[in-house]
């Protein structure tokens, strides 16, 4: 029953996600993701729950299914085309540029001079 529970809770976020990037018809806005969001975040709030009382078992159960999400979510948009795409877009946000880098810290060392 938990399972069922965990799983309901959960899939709202993940099929709002999955639609989204996957640029189909379906529209998501901010109350939306909002929404499947807080849903999203209970099974993780009783996941606390059960570690501050030692239960472990909930916890893996819930990463476990996590990580099968994320495998489910990344065969899919292989499957679909998006993967390259999806990963190229959010690989630019991850690395850091070098050179606006050290501008920045040769701007905050200036300020600190001054």
């Amino acid at each position: 029953m938990n399972f069922v529970v965990t799983v309901a809770l959960i899939m709202p976020a993940v099929l709002d996600f999955a639609a989204h990037e996957l640029h189909s018809e379906y529209t998501s806005n901010n109350f939306k993701r909002f929404f499947s969001g807080v849903l999203f975040g209970m099974p993780g709030g009783v996941c606390l729950l059960s570690a501050c009382r030692g239960q472990w078992l909930p916890v893996l159960l819930l990463i476990t299914f996590f990580a099968f999400l994320e495998i489910a979510l990344a065969v899919m948009f292989f499957l679909t085309g998006h993967l390259e795409s999806y990963i190229a877009r959010y690989e630019r946000a991850v690395w850091i540029d070098e050179q606006k880098t050290s501008k920045s810290q040769n701007q905050i060392q200036s300020v600190k001079a001054d």
